[in-house]
């Protein structure tokens, strides 16, 4: 679970210094580098974690403490949780069937007032066609981009998905999740072209346009530009507005 917070596995000693400093980063509180590498096994010890090292890990990975962290993970599904299952296992609707969008919007009000309902069914979600389209693509958590919770479970859905359409959603919102964190423009992810467009979905679109308005590698101009011209080209083919909430 660490790892996935971190984003990359431990599997260097070395590590343990940029991983101390995310931990504090996160949390407020500070585990020495020598503390993490003897709990990612690169010190050999006969000794256990303390029990404020995994309160301090299990907060970093978005729990109040280890206690909490074992508590949810000892729970049994409960009504909740086959109802979320039982409504992503039914087959994807159209695009007119508004009864079911509006059902799937409460689903995932659920489960954004109550993130241990992701973490409870975090393999089914991220694997489950319908959910991959109606709870990740379509009602993005943006109050919770910076939770580890909700950010595992981005993660989970981009490699289970496995799609260029995937990475780029996934890429551009945790690329906006760091700025609005840290304030600072970081290299765009890699792929994010505005050359690849055209081969999006028009919610896509606007978030690699949007990802290029917080780097500025572009005139605001020349972007804005893109934007209504993109617009325009999609009124042309269909009757969907530009979503620019995305």
């Amino acid at each position: 679970m660490v790892e996935q917070v971190y984003g990359v596995p431990i599997k260097y000693g070395n590590q343990c210094q940029q991983l101390s400093i995310a931990v504090f980063e996160q949390t407020g509180e500070y585990l020495s580098f020598q503390t993490l590498r003897r709990f990612f096994g690169f010190i050999h010890t006969n000794s256990k974690p303390t029990q404020r090292t995994l309160d301090v890990l299990a907060k970093y990975c978005g729990y109040k403490h280890y206690e909490d962290l074992r508590f949810k993970f000892k729970n049994q599904k409960n009504t909740i949780d086959s109802f979320i299952v039982s409504n992503y296992n039914i087959s994807l609707r159209k695009e007119e069937d508004l009864n079911y969008h509006f059902v799937c919007r409460n689903i995932a009000k659920l489960m954004y007032e109550d993130l241990t309902l992701i973490e409870q069914n975090i393999d089914f979600l991220c694997s489950s066609i319908v959910a991959q389209e109606y709870f990740f693509e379509r009602f993005v958590f943006v109050d919770y981009l910076l939770n580890p919770i909700y950010k595992r479970a981005l993660l989970q859905y981009k490699k289970n998905k496995n799609s260029f359409d995937a990475t780029v959603f996934v890429d551009t919102i945790l690329y906006l999740a760091n700025y609005l964190n840290t304030g600072k423009r970081s290299k765009l992810p890699i792929g994010l072209s505005l050359k690849k467009l055209h081969l999006l979905h028009p919610f896509l679109q606007a978030r690699v346009i949007g990802s290029y308005l917080i780097a500025e590698t572009f005139e605001r101009k020349e972007l804005v530009k893109l934007a209504f011209d993109n617009e325009k080209k999609q009124g042309e083919f269909n009757t969907n507005e530009f979503p620019f909430f995305h």
